[in-house]
């Protein structure tokens, strides 16, 4: 009895980019996703020692247009560690007045 095999053939790969890691734009230091683990926008853990610290900095402005056939965003963003955005981001803010917001999340 002949058994019936079909070859199946997966479609192309469609190429992407994909971030495999950041540097900070003041300081130069880097982190390697591979190391750090997962990530999300902001949330480098690689910025930190112990994996259950979170060390989130997210410097973006984000312009564009929103309508119910799609939405077309465009963003510019600075990749910030921690430190420089305490001994350099919030003192330069100082200068000019302001504040930063402060919040917390508990869950």
């Amino acid at each position: 009895m002949a058994v019936r095999k079909d070859k199946i053939t997966p479609p192309p790969a469609k190429p992407y980019e994909t971030t495999v890691g950041t540097t900070c734009d003041i300081c130069g230091h880097t982190v390697d996703y591979d190391a750090a683990g997962d990530h999300h926008e902001g949330d480098r853990h690689g910025w930190t020692r112990d994996s259950y610290d979170i060390a989130a900095v997210v410097m973006k402005h984000q312009t564009g247009s929103s309508y119910p056939e799609g939405t077309t965003v465009e963003s510019s963003i600075f990749d910030v560690c921690p430190k420089c955005w305490e001994k350099v981001i919030v003192p330069f803010m100082a200068t000019h007045g302001a504040k930063p917001r402060e919040e917390e999340i508990d869950y």
